[in-house]
């Protein structure tokens, strides 16, 4: 049913807590795993950090067991949705799974929330695990 789990990858506890819980699902699965981190173009330049963490967390996935993964940088305009964009991609996905920190109410407010705006237009099923970041009650 799950056979290919599209990970968004960024530099945050709630994304390390999905790289670890898209290495295990998989591999009880048998499912490949595709991690994306996103850029605007035109930005000063492709976070670093992110791209570093994808990285790691591929061979994080391999080290422990997982041979079926891959990632990519997704580059998007700088007008584009970046939700938008992640649903389109995961067209050709059975699952998207991604982190989300728990933050405080006046965080919340303050800070859009891709993992719930993903969930109302996402073409597959959505799992969110969440973690504990600064500012989280």
């Amino acid at each position: 049913m799950y056979k290919k789990i599209l990970v968004l990858v960024k530099v945050s506890k709630g994304s390390n807590k999905a790289i670890e819980t898209s290495c295990t699902l998989a591999k009880q699965l048998d499912a490949s795993v595709h991690m994306i981190t996103i850029y605007k173009e035109n930005s000063d330049e492709v976070d670093k950090l992110s791209v570093k963490r994808m990285e790691d967390a591929v061979e994080f996935c391999k080290t422990n067991g997982l041979s079926n993964v891959t990632c990519e940088i997704v580059n998007i305009k700088l007008d584009d949705d970046i939700v938008e964009k992640v649903a389109d991609i995961a067209s050709d996905f059975d699952m998207i799974l991604m982190g989300h920190c728990k933050y405080n109410k006046i965080y919340k407010f303050l800070r859009d929330s891709i993992a719930e705006d993903l969930i109302r237009i996402s073409p597959c099923p959505v799992m969110i695990v969440t973690a504990e970041c600064g500012g989280a009650k």
